[in-house]
């Protein structure tokens, strides 16, 4: 994946997270997709910043 896929990719997920509470079943479900998706681009590229990304996901503030 390039740079481009992975910051589309970001967006994505970012925009699909507006529509989630986290206190909910479906925000927890989303947060273990969320893990599992960092777990996957770090194997799949040893460059990737799994840090940079969540916050690209979840906020400076929030990142889990």
């Amino acid at each position: 994946m390039t740079r481009k896929d992975y910051v589309k990719l970001a967006e994505i997920m970012r925009n699909l997270r507006e529509y989630t509470d986290t206190n909910t079943r479906e925000g927890r479900g989303f947060d273990e997709a969320v893990r599992q998706m960092l777990e996957w681009l770090e194997t799949d590229n040893p460059r990737f910043d799994s840090s940079k990304f969540e916050k690209a996901i979840y906020g400076a503030k929030e990142a889990k």
